[in-house]
């Protein structure tokens, strides 16, 4: 059976994206954090069975936020 690629990716999977120099995933408290912080400059979720899921393609607009956001916090 062929492997299909993903076209969605979950709060989860954006956790484990965005990990840190160790390789551990982002806290949930902060990727909520930039979710609120950053909400005019990151894509709007779709919501599917209460979950929130973004297209893969965003994922790098999630990664430039948190550079700033850690720039900014230094």
């Amino acid at each position: 059976m062929p492997e299909t690629a993903k076209t969605r990716i979950s709060f989860g999977d954006v956790q484990r994206a965005l990990a840190d120099s160790r390789g551990r995933p982002m806290t949930r408290a902060v990727l909520d954090r930039l979710l609120r912080d950053y909400a005019r400059e990151l894509p709007e979720p779709e919501i599917v069975g209460g979950a929130r899921l973004w297209k893969t393609e965003d994922l790098g607009a999630f990664r430039e936020v948190d550079r700033r956001d850690r720039e900014r916090l230094r």
